[in-house]
């Protein structure tokens, strides 16, 4: 049996599903996992005098990548607090993330944007650079907050320049944090400071933690990780570390789905002819409702409607028409257990379940059998 110590702290949701994915891995039958059960954590430096035979591990300070380079052990780095690991990485992929968030914000219409990073955290700048890359694409900006990391402080203090930060911005701003307790952040600053979530500011965090996210009021939207892929690929490169082969530099995992909570549940329209339009859609979804039928409903062409759409909304009609079938069918799914799902596809003008799995997918990251089988558990 090898001895791989997991130096990462296992209590956490998107951590968790990094270690079933290294589970996963077919040769980690051969594996005696060393973890600390009791706090959910094994800290790297409690590995100062192990002679195991492989770690995986969140190297986050200089001074812990020089204790795990001091031990000549195989180590995989599963962290990207730091902008270079010593050891081999596998990573989440940041800038996708930080991207995924700014086009799901350009979507929904927002012209207003801010991000709440780390400071001197490299994973945080990563998102931060893709989110404000893609809104320059597009002539906006991201106003910029950053606070120390939640390592090195005291989190019992009042975040002053937070709720600054928040009270200053426009209405209809729309906020990415760098990770999901950031964006909690937000949300429990909002409440104490009574800034309208998601009227006034519309918050997204990372990683989707669902304990995070699920808990907090209202609930927060998250983009997700592929914790599982990104901890079979860690198992498979400690595996050849093991096995003599030379180190391989930073694996990026893509990134996951947006998962939406009613954080980000609004969406920013400045045409009131486009905000009657999108009354119209939600109010006959299960009419089936198409492009034409919308733009009659406002007098207008079906190519006004799409051209001026799509400038406000950065989608066309028809794709937020599919959207809003894909809501209306997941509440479907889980408000009737005995709703059939072809029933359901057939009822909001899907041409078929697979067609509904799709859309289901794409919005919400799972099909209408896990949907239901979620609610049931």
């Amino acid at each position: 049996m090898k001895r791989i110590a997991l130096a990462f702290p296992l209590g956490v949701d998107h951590l968790a599903e990094v270690a079933f994915g290294i589970r996963s891995f077919k040769g980690s039958d051969h594996w005696q996992f060393l973890s600390n059960p009791e706090r959910h954590r094994l800290e790297i430096r409690d590995l100062k005098n192990w002679d195991g035979d492989g770690i995986i591990a969140q190297i986050n300070t200089e001074e812990e990548a020089e204790i795990i380079k001091s031990l000549n052990i195989p180590c995989v780095n599963i962290s990207g607090v730091l902008e270079s690991s010593p050891v081999s990485r596998v990573r989440a992929d940041y800038y996708g993330m930080g991207k995924k968030a700014a086009e799901f914000f350009l979507k929904k219409g927002f012209k207003n944007f801010a991000f709440y990073g780390i400071k001197s955290v490299w994973y945080s700048r990563e998102t931060f650079r893709a989110y404000a890359d893609v809104l320059n694409q597009y002539g906006y900006e991201a106003q910029l907050y950053e606070a120390p990391s939640g390592v090195s402080v005291d989190w019992s203090f009042t975040n002053d320049g937070l709720e600054k930060f928040l009270v200053d911005l426009p209405e209809q701003t729309a906020l990415l944090a760098a990770h999901d307790p950031r964006a909690v952040e937000v949300l429990q600053v909002c409440s104490k400071m009574n800034i309208k979530v998601p009227q006034k500011v519309s918050v997204m965090g990372v990683n989707n933690d669902v304990v995070n996210c699920e808990l907090i009021s209202p609930s927060l939207s998250s983009v997700a990780r592929n914790g599982r892929e990104l901890g079979l690929k860690v198992a498979e490169i400690l595996e050849d570390l093991m096995n003599d082969k030379t180190r391989v530099e930073d694996i990026v995992i893509p990134s996951g789905e947006i998962l939406e909570r009613n954080s980000t549940a609004v969406l920013s329209i400045y045409n009131p002819e486009i905000a009657k339009v999108i009354e119209y859609i939600r109010l006959n979804v299960m009419q089936q409702v198409n492009v034409e039928s919308a733009a009659k409903h406002i007098g207008r062409s079906r190519r006004w409607l799409e051209y001026h759409f799509k400038e406000e909304l950065r989608q066309t009609p028809l794709e937020f028409i599919s959207s809003v079938r894909a809501e209306k069918a997941k509440d479907l799914l889980e408000s009737d257990p005995s709703q059939r799902i072809s029933e359901a596809a057939f009822k909001l003008g899907f041409s078929s379940s697979n067609q509904l799995n799709k859309y289901l997918v794409k919005f919400y990251g799972m099909t209408a059998k896990e949907i239901r089988n979620n609610q049931q558990n």
